[in-house]
Order: C-alpha cells, then sequence, then structure tokens
C-alpha cells in the first residue's frame, strides 16, 4: 500500500515475518528521498524509539544505507467498537 508523508514523500508499507514468525510493517522509502526528507526520517526514528507506550506501535528497527531505508514496527490490527470497524497497520502483503 503507498502512502504519502508530511514532506510529500511516498512510501511503501509492506507485512512481513520477522523470524519466520512474528508479524511486522516494513515502510520503505523511495531511493529518490531528498536529505530533508532522510532527515526527517531519521528524526521519526528517534522520535518511535523512545516511545514506549501499550497505544503506540513498537518500534523494531530501522536500516538507511545508500540503496535503501526501511524502518520496521510491530504490525497490529485495533478494532475501533464505536464504528465497528478493523484498523491495521498491515493491511498490504
Amino acid at each position: 500500500m503507498s502512502f504519502t508523508a508530511g514532506l510529500v514523500l511516498s512510501f511503501q508499507v509492506y507485512k512481513a515475518l520477522s523470524d519466520g514468525v512474528q508479524p511486522v510493517a516494513v515502510k520503505i522509502f523511495p531511493t529518490h528521498a531528498t536529505p530533508q526528507q532522510h532527515a526527517e526520517f531519521q528524526r521519526e526514528v528517534v522520535l518511535l524509539k523512545s516511545c514506549r507506550d501499550g497505544n503506540i506501535v513498537q518500534f523494531l528497527g530501522a536500516s538507511q544505507t545508500e540503496h535503501q531505508t526501511l524502518m520496521i514496527t510491530e504490525c497490529v490490527s485495533v478494532f475501533r467498537s464505536e464504528s465497528s470497524i478493523w484498523l491495521s497497520c498491515c493491511c498490504c502483503s
């Protein structure tokens, strides 16, 4: 699934398995990102690393190389009782 972030940066999110068991969300940033967008990615990593709360997806890791930038978080599904819909950060394959 494609998303557009605040700095007009489109990225892909995929569902994957960590260690072949745990579902995770993998957010892959495009290779054409600007230095400012890479800085925004680094700020997001620092922020997520500092957040430890049951209401926030768990940050599991990140990788930023010359050829690929990605972030891995837990994959969660949430049921919103007021609207009777399931929300999921892992709606893609």
